[in-house]
């Protein structure tokens, strides 16, 4: 696997790779007044998909030191 596991499930799940029953009545409910404990931020997102990022952990990596402008020549 090339991403984290709960990412790559969710994959497996959209593209229909992997099908499986669920329960019809959900154990918890999702709060979205309170602040996330990863981005200390409030979001009410509808599509959970929208918030995940199924690039590679090299892939973001790279786009993150490219938006941060972060010159790899530097450090090779």
């Amino acid at each position: 696997m090339v991403i984290p596991i709960d990412l790559q499930l969710r994959h497996l799940c959209n593209t229909k790779e992997l099908v499986a029953s669920v329960l019809s009545t959900p154990y918890v409910k999702r709060n979205n007044s309170r602040m996330s404990s990863i981005d200390n931020s409030v979001t009410n997102m509808d599509n959970l998909n929208e918030k995940q990022d199924t690039n590679s952990i090299l892939q973001r990596l790279l786009i993150n030191l490219r938006k941060n402008n972060i010159n790899l020549d530097d450090y090779l």
